[in-house]
């Protein structure tokens, strides 16, 4: 199991961050939201949960090329 961190950063707008998590994590505009605020009060946001690390790395790096900061646990 592993989980995709979105962490705050200061070069981002919220619509960027708004914008990317649509497009590359498919969630609609209010999760995307939440997940943006969340991760900017508490400087970082688990924004999914992967089977395996292949797959939050096929995640991770659409995300990085948005130019978010976005780390792996596992």
């Amino acid at each position: 199991m592993a989980s995709l961190l979105l962490h705050n950063d200061s070069k981002n707008s919220f619509d960027d961050v708004i914008i990317a998590l649509m497009t590359v994590c498919g969630h609609d505009e209010i999760q995307a939201e939440q997940c943006a605020l969340l991760a900017h009060y508490k400087g970082s946001y688990e924004i999914k949960d992967a089977s395996e690390m292949f797959e939050a790395t096929m995640i991770a790096v659409p995300l990085v090329s948005f130019g978010l900061k976005v780390s792996i646990k596992v």
